[in-house]
C-alpha cells in the first residue's frame, strides 16, 4: 500500500539578484552554456587525431559519405570497432553530411553537446532537490574540470557525450514517471535507456544508479524514507526492484553484445582474475585523486603487467571501506551515501574487473561518475559551512567561483595539448612512467604526417622492440622506409605486419602498403593483387581503390579504372581519387566530366601543379597527358 507523498521543502534556495528571482533557471542555463562552449570553442582550430579518430571518421569509408540509407543500415549492424553504437554513429554520420571532414565542425559539435549536458545536468539536480547554488556548482564543476577534456576534444569520444545526454534523458523520464507511475511514461523511461546503451554500453549500470535516485532526492524507498522536494509516492522495495527489471534486461543484453563483439576484435585481456581485481582496487582510488589533484594528465596511462604495489593496493581498499563505512552511518545526510555509490556504480563497467585495452586508466571513464563525488564534495560542504555558522553566502558563493575558475584555468592550460596527435603523443610519450609501443607507434606516425620521417624511424623501432607482435609499427615503418628510397627493407617490414596481424583492418592496411611498395618497384602486376586482396576484405577502402585504379588507368584498362576511381569519390572526398578519376575521364573523352573532377581535386588541395597542368590542356582542347604522380 503505497504511504503518503513526502512533504515538500518549504523553499528554494535564494541566491540570485531580486531582479533575476523570476527566472532561475533560464540565468543558470545561460552561464553554464556560455561556460562550456566558451571554454572548448578553441577545439574547432584543432585537427583529427590519429587514434581512434581515424577510425571513427577521418578515414571511415562508412562514415565519410554522410547520412545514406546504406550507411544508416551500417551503423546498426556495426561491431567492427568493437562495440554496437549505432546511434554515435548516426552523429558522425551527420557531422560529415553537415561538415565533411573538416574536423573543426565535428569538434563544435562535441563542445555544444558537452554545453547541453552541463545544463541539463543542472536542471535535473534542480529539479530533484530545490537546491540552486549547489545545483548550478556541480554543473559548473562538470564544465569545466580537466579530466573532462579528453571526452570533449577527442573526437572518437562522441559516444561518451551522446550516451550521457541519453543517460540524463533517462533519469528525467525517471522522474516524471515517478511522480505519477503511468505505463506510457515507464516507455518513455525504456526509450531513452535503450537510446543511452546504443550510444555507448557503459550505461548498462543506469539501473541500479536509479534505485539511488529513488532513496535519495525522491525518497521513494519504503524502508528508512529520505524526505525528498518532489510529492512522489512510496513504494515497497519489492515494487522498486520490480520496476528495474526490464532496464536491467536490456542492460544484460548489451553487456553480452559488447563482450562478444570485444572477444571479436581480441580487445579482452585475459589477465588473472585476482591481478584484475587489485588493479581495479587501485584505480578507484586513483580516480579520486586525479579528480581531486588532475595534474599530468595525458591520453594514455600504460598499463603495466607487473602489477601495483601491494601497499598501494592495501592502502586503496582500507581507503574506500573506510568511505564507504562513514557514508553509510552518516545517515543524516544521505547525499553522501549517494554519490559515493553512484561513483563505485557508474565505474564498474571500466573499473578493470574486465580489462578492455592497453590502457591502466582514461580519464574520460568519468565523465558520469564524477558527478557522484561533485555531489558529495558539493552538499558537503555546504553542510559544513552551515554548522560552522562563521561563512557569510557571499563567501561561500566566492568559494564556489574560486574552484570553478581555478578548474577552468587548468582546462584552458590543457586543452591546447589535444590539437594535434604530435603535440598529445609527444605528452604521453614524456609523462608515461613506461615505455610503451602504442605511445610510440602513434607519435612516429605523427611524426610521419608532419614531414618528419626520418624522426619517426627511431620511434617505430622502438614500438616494434616493445611489441614485436604487432603488426601496425612494422607496416608503418615500411610505408616510411619506402619513402625514404628504401622499398626492399620497407617491403620486408609491411610483410611482417602482414603475417602478424590478427585483425582485418590491420591487414587492409597493411595489404594497401604493400602494393604501394610493389607499385614503387614497378611490379604492378603484383601491386594490383595486393590492392585487390586487401578490397576482398574491404570493399570501400578508399586507397586501395585509388591504387588499383591507377594502375589499370596505366594498363589501359579504362572501365576497371573508372569503376575503382567513382566508387573511391563515393566513398570519400580525396583530392588524389579525383585527380585520376578526372585522368580516366579525359582519356575516355569526357570532358566536361573530367573538367569537374580536377576542379574538385584542386578545391580539396589548392595549389597542386598536377591538376592545374590538366585543367590547363583541357581548356587548350588538348588531349590527355601523361600520368603524374600524384601524393
Amino acid at each position: 500500500m503505497e504511504t503518503p507523498p513526502a512533504q515538500a521543502a518549504p523553499r528554494r534556495e535564494p541566491i540570485l539578484p531580486a531582479k533575476l528571482q523570476p527566472y532561475p533557471r533560464l540565468v543558470a542555463v545561460a552561464i553554464l552554456f556560455c561556460l562550456a562552449l566558451a571554454l572548448y570553442l578553441p577545439t574547432v582550430r584543432h585537427s583529427f587525431l590519429n587514434y581512434d579518430d581515424n577510425e571513427y571518421v577521418a578515414e571511415n569509408s562508412h562514415v565519410r559519405t554522410g547520412l545514406t540509407l546504406a550507411s544508416v543500415k551500417w551503423a546498426f549492424t556495426n561491431i567492427d570497432i568493437g562495440h554496437w553504437e549505432p546511434i554515435t554513429w548516426l552523429t558522425h554520420l551527420a557531422d560529415c553530411s553537415l561538415f565533411g571532414l573538416y574536423p573543426g565542425g565535428h569538434h563544435l559539435a562535441s563542445a555544444l553537446l558537452h554545453a547541453i549536458n552541463t545544463c541539463f545536468l543542472f536542471l535535473l539536480l534542480y529539479w530533484i532537490t530545490a537546491a540552486y547554488g549547489r545545483s548550478l556548482l556541480v554543473a559548473a564543476l562538470f564544465a569545466v574540470h580537466p579530466l573532462n577534456v579528453e571526452v570533449v576534444a577527442w573526437i572518437a569520444e562522441r559516444k561518451t557525450l551522446v550516451c550521457t545526454f541519453f543517460t540524463f534523458a533517462t533519469f528525467g523520464a525517471y522522474v516524471w514517471y515517478a511522480a505519477r507511475p503511468r505505463l506510457e511514461r515507464y516507455a518513455l523511461v525504456l526509450v531513452a535507456f535503450l537510446l543511452a546503451v546504443m550510444s555507448k554500453s557503459m550505461a548498462v549500470t543506469v539501473p541500479l544508479l536509479l534505485l539511488l535516485v529513488d532513496y535519495w532526492a525522491l525518497g521513494r524507498w519504503e524502508y528508512d524514507p529520505v524526505p525528498a522536494v518532489l510529492p512522489v509516492p512510496r513504494q515497497s522495495t519489492a515494487r522498486l526492484l520490480l520496476e528495474k527489471i526490464p532496464l536491467l534486461a536490456i542492460s544484460g543484453l548489451i553487456s553480452l553484445l559488447t563482450l562478444h563483439a570485444q572477444e571479436k576484435g581480441k580487445a579482452v585481456s585475459h589477465d588473472p582474475f585476482v591481478g584484475r581485481i587489485a588493479h581495479a582496487i587501485w584505480s578507484y582510488a586513483a580516480y579520486i585523486l586525479k579528480l581531486i589533484w588532475p595534474a599530468q594528465l595525458s591520453i594514455l596511462y600504460p598499463y603495466d603487467a607487473h602489477g601495483h604495489p601491494l601497499w598501494q593496493v592495501i592502502l586503496a581498499m582500507v581507503g574506500l571501506l573506510a568511505i564507504t563505512v562513514a557514508v553509510m552511518r552518516a545517515r543524516s545526510k544521505p547525499y553522501l551515501a549517494f554519490g559515493w555509490f553512484f561513483y563505485l556504480i557508474a565505474m564498474l563497467p571500466v573499473i578493470g574487473i574486465v580489462r578492455v585495452g592497453p590502457q591502466s586508466l582514461s580519464d574520460h571513464y568519468l565523465y558520469v561518475p564524477a558527478i557522484g563525488l561533485f555531489l558529495l564534495a558539493v552538499w558537503g560542504a555546504h553542510d559544513l559551512l552551515q554548522q560552522a555558522r562563521v561563512v557569510s553566502t557571499a563567501a561561500s558563493l566566492g568559494l564556489g567561483t574560486a574552484v570553478v575558475l581555478a578548474c577552468a584555468i587548468a582546462t584552458a592550460f590543457y586543452l591546447p595539448n589535444w590539437q594535434d596527435s604530435l603535440t598529445l603523443f609527444a605528452r604521453a610519450e614524456r609523462l608515461s612512467p613506461i615505455p610503451n609501443d602504442l605511445i610510440e607507434n602513434n607519435l612516429a606516425e605523427a611524426l610521419r604526417d608532419t614531414g618528419q620521417p626520418l624522426e619517426a624511424i627511431p620511434h617505430y623501432r622502438q614500438a616494434i622492440a616493445l611489441a614485436p607482435q604487432m603488426p601496425l609499427p612494422h607496416c608503418n615503418l615500411g610505408s616510411v622506409l619506402v619513402a625514404l628510397g628504401d622499398p626492399f627493407s620497407g617491403l620486408a617490414e609491411i610483410q611482417k605486419g602482414l603475417d602478424d596481424s590478427p585483425s582485418d583492418a590491420i591487414k587492409v592496411q597493411c595489404l594497401n602498403n604493400l602494393g604501394v611498395v610493389r607499385m614503387v618497384m614497378s611490379q604492378n602486376d603484383l601491386a594490383e593483387q595486393s590492392f585487390s586482396a586487401a578490397l576482398r576484405i574491404d570493399p570501400d577502402f578508399e586507397h586501395s581503390l585509388v591504387g588499383r585504379g591507377m594502375l589499370r588507368f596505366r594498363a589501359g584498362e579504362m572501365d576497371g579504372a573508372l569503376a575503382d576511381l567513382r566508387r573511391a569519390v563515393a566513398n570519400a572526398s580525396d583530392p588524389v581519387a579525383y585527380y585520376w578519376l578526372g585522368k580516366t575521364l579525359a582519356a575516355k573523352g569526357e570532358r566536361e566530366a573530367a573538367m569537374t573532377a580536377f576542379q574538385h581535386s584542386l578545391a580539396l588541395s589548392p595549389g597542386r601543379p598536377e591538376v592545374q597542368f590538366e585543367i590547363d590542356r583541357l581548356h587548350q582542347g588538348a588531349a590527355p597527358g601523361p600520368a603524374r604522380p600524384a601524393n
